[in-house]
């Protein structure tokens, strides 16, 4: 091997031992923001700051080198210390002197780019985080043409630092640390004025336009953190709308939060308490502030269900259950509570099975009256409850007459414009909620699409009219509070001359859920429920429904919410617990309600 050849082939493994060790890519990249001031005393500091950004190529952060900067002399970085966490307390610094301090982190491939503080921390001096005094609004209109201002007031100790960004791009300038990042292409920055007096913050915007719709957020940071708060404009161009949203929040807020007067004044939003507080001189019916929620709790345990409610004059608060009202003195597990901040409270000392229901409170002065309600459920607890389960696999029948069927690994084949049945029975408790999905895409109810889940545990998912976007993988999940189950079945919609069966010739006829014989029913019940139907003008359609009852009841069908009786071209036929109506097909919605006594 010749000199030359030799010196390639070193030159080639040097230069691949620096690709792989000395790239400055594998160095971890800066921390995730400046380092911010946690604590401090008279000659001490606590340094923290966010983690580097992972990357893909570099190796794990191993320590971080801590450097402080003396304001005013030396003129150089000192090394405070190493620290492998992110954060830092550096004691023996100058009392009552400003410093800079610098972090670098460090990998086992060498040091990182390094995040100084944008501004001197004064020692001797103790630091308020910023903090608002008054918000923004979260929701607010303009009529398009006026002109608006934004305004809140902020304290902190030093004066924060004030920035305004629109929907998260920084109006005026750039912020430390960042890539200026201004929309000025689609804002007017002549219409727009910023002031900062030390404490109130304001945005002014003239003559708005539709294109100022956006979230505007205002942050204030000093040495010791930052803070930050936003609206969200939206500009009509409809007067009326935009006064009756002002009248609204009048209506809502009179004279609480006010910050201005004449157009663009913003009202803030005030808590319960603060409506309580002032001195009302609007009077409006009751509201939730707070509703009910559906509750679930052990046998024998207690539960406590509260509400918030606003008005003027200050609403009564009753309770029911079952539309039953709830009387204290002559049940004493229950009790009533209100305080000054108008919150209500029903509280259940020790719960039984029968208390299960329907809990509601009324809230009613003498402007109006409003209700709102949960679900109270008592049982035996975790240890009684039973995990979803599919008593078989998900199966499907082919057609209406349900000549065909199919399951497991099975590929359920059904015609072009036929009707796609799948079935299912699930076991549970407590009760399961059912989602359908056809190739991971959920399915929601629609006209040609019907779901149900019986009180037995009867799962079905209809499909009429069936086209070739309908094949494909179908899963039924079925979810409560210990776990969850799923259940599939392929189904491919062949076109309509082929012949609909199963992809083997291995087919079995679907399980029997109901008895063989007719169950028995005191209130009337739907064994088969009408079906969705599409024909020709003119054709003649069967609509067919079977329904029990003790005593029998009596079926009443709808046409578009009239009888049919008073229709020529519709024949009832009525066979025992069979229905039959016959249509000469018009379009329209059929309703059968059944009912006895």
């Amino acid at each position: 091997m010749s000199l030359t050849n030799i010196y390639s082939a070193v030159k080639s493994a040097l230069s691949f031992v620096w690709g792989a060790f000395g790239s400055k890519s594998y160095v971890p990249g800066p921390i995730g923001g400046e380092p911010i001031v946690t604590d401090s005393g008279r000659n001490w500091v606590t340094l923290s700051w966010p983690k580097p950004k992972t990357r893909i190529e570099s190796a794990p952060v191993l320590a971080y080198k801590v450097e402080a900067w003396l304001v005013g002399e030396g003129a150089r970085w000192v090394e405070l210390g190493m620290s492998p966490i992110a954060s830092f307390d550096a004691f023996g610094l100058q009392g009552g002197r400003d410093y800079l301090f610098r972090v670098t982190p460090r990998n086992r491939y060498g040091w990182g780019e390094s995040v100084t503080t944008s501004t001197p921390v004064a020692l001797g001096k103790h630091m308020i985080l910023p903090e608002f005094i008054s918000i923004l609004p979260g929701q607010m209109k303009a009529l398009r043409g006026m002109d608006i201002k934004l305004e809140c007031q902020v304290r902190g100790d030093p004066i924060p630092d004030i920035r305004w960004y629109r929907d998260g791009f920084l109006l005026f300038g750039k912020a430390e640390g960042e890539e200026k990042k201004t929309e000025e292409k689609s804002v007017d920055m002549k219409r727009l004025q910023i002031t900062f007096d030390g404490s109130k913050c304001a945005l002014s915007i003239k003559e708005v336009r539709e294109s100022d719709t956006a979230r505007y957020m205002c942050e204030a940071s000093n040495a010791a953190g930052r803070v930050s708060t936003f609206a969200r404009l939206l500009v009509v161009t409809d007067p009326k709308v935009w006064a009756a949203d002002g009248k609204l929040r009048k209506w809502r807020m009179q004279s609480v939060g006010r910050d201005g007067e004449g157009d663009g004044e913003v009202v803030g939003r005030a808590s319960v308490s603060a409506l309580e507080d002032a001195d009302l001189t609007c009077e409006f019916p009751p509201q939730f502030t707070m509703r009910l929620r559906d509750r679930r709790v052990q046998m024998t345990y207690p539960v406590r269900l509260t509400c918030q409610v606003a008005g003027n004059p200050r609403p009564d608060v009753v309770w029911h259950k079952d539309g039953k009202l709830i009387n204290p003195e002559e049940d004493d597990r229950w009790a009533i509570t209100s305080d000054e901040e108008r919150f209500h409270t029903l509280e259940l000392s020790r719960a039984v099975v029968e208390d299960s229901g329907e809990i509601s409170a009324t809230a009613q002065n003498a402007h109006g009256s409003v209700s709102c309600r949960c679900r109270l459920v008592v049982d035996k607890g975790i240890r009684a409850y039973v995990a979803p389960e599919f008593l078989f696999p998900l199966e499907g029948e082919v057609g209406p007459g349900g000549g065909q069927v199919a399951s497991g690994e099975e590929a359920l084949k059904v015609p072009e414009g036929g009707e796609i049945r799948l079935l299912t029975h699930v076991e549970a408790y407590p009760s399961v909620g059912i989602m359908w999905h056809r190739d991971g895409v959920r399915l929601r109810p629609r006209r040609l699409t019907i779901m149900t889940l019986d009180h037995d545990g009867r799962v079905e998912l209809v499909v009429a009219s069936a086209t070739a976007r309908d094949s494909g993988l179908y899963e039924c999940t079925a979810t409560n509070e210990v776990g969850r189950a799923t259940t599939s079945l392929r189904v491919a919609v062949v076109p309509a001359d082929g012949t609909a069966q199963s992809a083997t010739s291995s087919l079995r006829p679907i399980p029997t859920l109901l008895p063989p014989h007719i169950p028995y029913s005191k209130v009337p019940m739907f064994l088969t429920k009408p079906r969705s139907t599409e024909a020709e003008e003119g054709d003649t359609v069967i609509i067919h429904c079977e329904v029990i009852g003790d005593p029998k009841p009596e079926v009443i069908w709808l046409r578009d919410w009239l009888k049919v009786r008073y229709s020529f071209y519709f024949i009832q036929f009525p066979k025992q617990t069979l229905f039959d109506l016959l249509e000469n097909f018009t379009t329209s919605l059929i309703k059968v309600d059944g009912l006895n006594i």
